[in-house]
């Protein structure tokens, strides 16, 4: 899974996955730790459902993501209002 999102990432791929039993399209920008240790993505999600039913900025925990692909197109990703994933604290990736 991480190499997988990783891949998608340096690509600038968008990703397509479940979380939550709910379907998500997300633009990812940061993959790293939490202060906990768990391995999290912080990305825009640009479409797909979601419980809050609102789209934008979000956390997904790795251990979480399910059927996780990368999809056609080219990321937005770098958005003009990223400012960083102040939640991961050991940073595995993050877009420039």
């Amino acid at each position: 899974m991480l190499e997988e999102l990783l891949s998608a990432a340096k690509e600038c791929r968008p990703v397509e996955f479940e979380y939550d039993g709910l379907k998500r399209v997300v633009e990812i920008h940061v993959i790293g730790r939490s202060r906990t240790g768990d391995l999290i993505l912080f990305g825009w999600q640009v479409a797909g459902n979601s419980s809050s039913g609102n789209l934008g900025w979000r956390y997904f925990r790795l251990s979480k993501i399910e059927q996780c692909s990368s999809i056609g197109g080219r990321s937005g990703a770098p958005r003009p209002d990223f400012l960083g994933a102040p939640a991961i604290v050991e940073i595995i990736y993050e877009i420039y």
